[in-house]
């Protein structure tokens, strides 16, 4: 089952309770968040990793203690089938798009908030849009260190 970690940030003298769902072998989702011009993204959990190659499990073998259904040993043959030229290329233009994708929401967003004005009923509206826009950009930088692995390959 998934665990809670509650956190507790403080910045620049203003607190923010943080949920954070996840644990060993779950990928827990991110938490994006600003405090005042700080943005934050946190996670808890395993971190799972794309990598340009695919693994195909050509034969398994599982032998078991006498009498017993409980395993004694197992061996796997795998093959590790790299340059999938294709694939990467497909990967790469996916990650293009949806940063350009990214961007473009951001502008909308900074587009929306020159119309909110300065008074106070719009606060938490203009708050809630720098919270997505924050969360945009973190996104995108996670996508830029994406394609800039893909690239080295």
């Amino acid at each position: 089952a998934e665990d809670a970690l509650i956190v507790k940030i403080t910045a620049d003298g203003e607190e923010k309770l943080i949920t954070l769902y996840g644990g060993k072998g779950y990928q827990g989702d991110n938490e994006v968040f600003a405090i005042n011009d700080l943005n934050f993204k946190l996670s808890y959990g395993s971190k799972y990793y794309t990598v340009p190659f695919q693994v195909k499990l050509r034969d398994f073998q599982l032998d078991r203690y006498a009498g017993s259904m409980s395993p004694s040993s197992y061996a796997a043959e795998i093959s590790i089938l790299e340059n999938d030229t294709e694939a990467i290329t497909s990967e790469k233009q996916f990650l293009r798009l949806k940063i350009d994708s990214l961007k473009k929401e951001i502008s909308q967003y900074e587009n929306n908030i020159s119309f909110f004005g300065k008074n106070k009923g719009t606060e938490p509206l203009r708050k809630q849009v720098e919270e997505q826009i924050a969360k945009a950009n973190t996104e995108i930088e996670t996508l830029k260190q994406k394609l800039q692995i893909l690239n080295k390959g």
